[in-house]
């Protein structure tokens, strides 16, 4: 059980930094932006939360469920706020990698449930703004998101 433990800790610290990483981003890039005293009052209250659980919550799978909280913003998120926190998550060698999921549902040609129905309506004009993805793929994308809503319809 020692080494789990070792591993957990590391991802704790891991966890920890990324954590801080985020406020420090939102502190110096979202004055102007509504979300970021919401979200550094969320970013501390999930360090309390990890300092302060109980022993049956200090293992992998509990810590996974913070790491979850912590990335989906940063995830499926766009702009100057989020560019910044990856450049500074790789600048500090943390184990962590944005994953595009746009491109993984482009890929598979289809949105397979309504998480990724949700995430793509949410993220498809900033994307397009933002240059994430081209207008062939918007296009793509739009298709999909008919072809899920007539599959919901039957």
């Amino acid at each position: 059980m020692k080494p789990n433990k070792k591993t957990y800790e590391e991802e704790v610290n891991n966890l920890l930094q990324a954590i801080n990483i985020a406020i420090i981003v939102i502190q110096e890039n979202g004055a102007s932006d509504n979300r970021s005293i919401p979200l550094n009052n969320f970013h501390a209250q999930l360090i309390e939360e990890i300092k302060n659980s109980g022993p049956q919550f200090r293992n992998l799978k509990s810590l996974s469920y913070k790491i979850d909280d912590l990335f989906t913003f940063f995830q499926e998120g766009s702009g100057i706020i989020v560019d910044k926190f990856w450049e500074k998550i790789k600048e500090s060698n943390l184990p962590y990698k944005r994953v595009n999921r746009i491109a993984k549902i482009l890929k598979r040609g289809k949105i397979k449930n309504d998480i990724e129905y949700q995430f793509i309506i949410d993220v498809m004009q900033p994307y397009l703004t933002e240059g994430v993805f081209t207008e062939e793929e918007y296009a793509q994308v739009n298709g999909m998101i008919d072809a899920f809503e007539n599959r919901k319809k039957r």
